[in-house]
């Protein structure tokens, strides 16, 4: 039972994450955003948020581009929460240009909340963070 127990503590430690983040990003989810949190690897403690826009094109396989300007006013206000509640260990932006070369531009945090970041166009952007359990 021991095991069991275990296994049902990370799903809801997940589902958790899922539901507060999806409330707290619920204004782009209102915008056609998914949000999807997984557990990361085989650590139990670190976890990946991926934000996206759209469904997956059965043509390209890809989401719906997007704006850095189309989630700043809300995503700033997200990465002061997750810095406060959470250790990040990554921000990854996937945009058109790094999509085919196979690497992602890393953000840091302070780029973000001192809005420093350029409008890209954006894909997918990941989030590693550590979750203190």
């Amino acid at each position: 039972m021991i095991y069991l127990r275990r296994f049902n503590e990370n799903s809801e430690t997940e589902k958790d994450l899922q539901s507060l983040f999806s409330d707290l990003l619920a204004i782009l989810i209102d915008e056609d955003f998914n949000i999807d949190v997984k557990k990361y690897l085989s650590k139990t403690d670190v976890y990946r948020l991926k934000i996206t826009k759209g469904v997956k094109s059965p043509f390209t396989g890809r989401h719906e581009p997007f704006y850095w300007y189309d989630i700043r006013d809300n995503f700033i206000p997200f990465i002061s929460f997750m810095r406060n509640d959470y250790t990040i260990l990554s921000i990854d932006f996937d945009t058109p240009a790094t999509i085919s070369s196979g690497e992602s531009l890393t953000i840091s945090e302070e780029e973000i909340i001192n809005d420093k970041i350029i409008d890209y166009r954006l894909l997918e952007i990941y989030i590693i963070f550590q979750v203190s359990l």
